[in-house]
């Protein structure tokens, strides 16, 4: 079963929740059958022969029917199936930060908007997506992980300018820096209205400032702005060259 697709993800979510889905019923037959990329139905079908699901009470003919987790138990086996899924030692997540991390500084803001976007349908719960720290957090597991691998600092939080930047990428080396500021708003339709607040706030509190002083030659300001499982961004290019 892929582990990182949305639909499937949605699916186990709804699972660990309490809650109950329906499947249609698949057919396997033999170990390599399991050991090949089964269709989520099948391998639910799977689960449900082996005891990891069991049916509803109101569930409907034998081709279409509706299956819960059956008690804490095997809760917890699923809940650290997934949590080994998307960890650090997960090379598909782990690929995915750090093409993040160099799309962040090199500037690349579509390509970055496109990848975040992608990974936030693959590994977000809506259901935590109602705060903006939520968003920190998110960034914060991806882009902390990266740079610590990439041997550059990562950063939330710090004082900069006059206020406190959200999250700043820094590499001292390259004398390249990613300042980042994020907005949560409720509406996908305000997204892009938040990311323009957001670049408006890196100008207005100067976070550049410090790092234009110490001689960078990239100091790029991204905002961010976030909706459940959506993200716009906003980018100011190279603070250098417009502090000419």
């Amino acid at each position: 079963m892929e582990a990182h697709d949305a639909e499937n993800l949605s699916k186990l979510q709804q699972l660990m929740d309490e809650n109950c889905i329906e499947i249609s019923v698949g057919e396997f037959s033999t170990d390599p059958d399991i050991q090949h990329n089964l269709d989520f139905d099948t391998f639910m079908t799977m689960m449900l022969h082996t005891g990891y699901v069991t049916y509803t009470e109101d569930s409907g003919s034998l081709d279409k029917i509706k299956i819960r987790i059956p008690n804490k138990e095997v809760r917890s086996c699923f809940e650290k199936k997934i949590s080994s899924l998307y960890n650090r030692t997960n090379p598909y997540w782990f690929n995915q930060a750090m093409n993040l991390v160099d799309l962040l500084m090199e500037n690349k803001a579509e390509a970055a908007r496109s990848l975040i976007n992608t990974m936030l349908k693959e590994f977000l719960s809506i259901r935590n997506t109602g705060h903006e720290l939520y968003y920190h957090g998110f960034l914060t597991g991806i882009l902390g992980l990266a740079t610590a691998a990439k041997g550059i600092k990562y950063h939330e939080e710090i004082e900069t300018g006059s206020g406190f930047s959200d999250v700043i990428i820094d590499n001292f080396d390259s004398k390249t820096v990613c300042i980042l500021e994020l907005k949560r708003v409720k509406a996908l339709s305000d997204c892009y209205d938040a990311a323009l607040a957001a670049t408006q706030q890196i100008i207005s509190k100067n976070y550049a400032s410090a790092f234009i002083s110490q001689k960078y030659k990239n100091v790029y300001g991204i905002g961010m702005g976030f909706a459940a499982k959506s993200c716009e961004i906003a980018a100011l290019g190279n603070l250098v060259e417009k502090d000419k």
